[in-house]
């Protein structure tokens, strides 16, 4: 009987995310969408080509800690939609909606 180190099971499961990563990315060019998705696990945000570009950004200009996101929020809109995520994580509601301002790259604002 084979055992798997901890290590091996490390680094299948980091696999496993970077292929799920790819699919997802795949999926929202494909689609030509702007969409984002939080991992709580990992605190990493993924955006699309799509979000980038409704923003004004090169794909590669957002942050993806979770920080730079919450920077990109409107200083108004923060409280309101953290408190949105939290009811949704929490099973307080079945879905997460909000509807908040983000900051483009030319410093203007878009709701989102």
């Amino acid at each position: 009987m084979h055992r798997e180190s901890r290590h091996q099971s490390t680094e299948r499961r980091r696999i496993s995310e970077a292929d799920n990563e790819e699919r997802w990315r795949l999926a929202l060019e494909a689609a030509g969408d702007g969409a984002w998705d939080w991992s709580a696990r990992t605190n990493r945000v993924m955006v699309s080509p799509g979000w980038t570009k409704i923003l004004g950004y090169e794909p590669n200009d957002m942050g993806y800690e979770l920080e730079a996101w919450k920077k990109s929020v409107h200083r108004e809109d923060l409280p309101r939609v953290l408190a949105e995520i939290r009811a949704y994580l929490e099973g307080e509601t079945p879905t997460f909606h909000s509807e908040h301002r983000l900051r483009c790259k030319d410093g203007s604002w878009k709701w989102v």
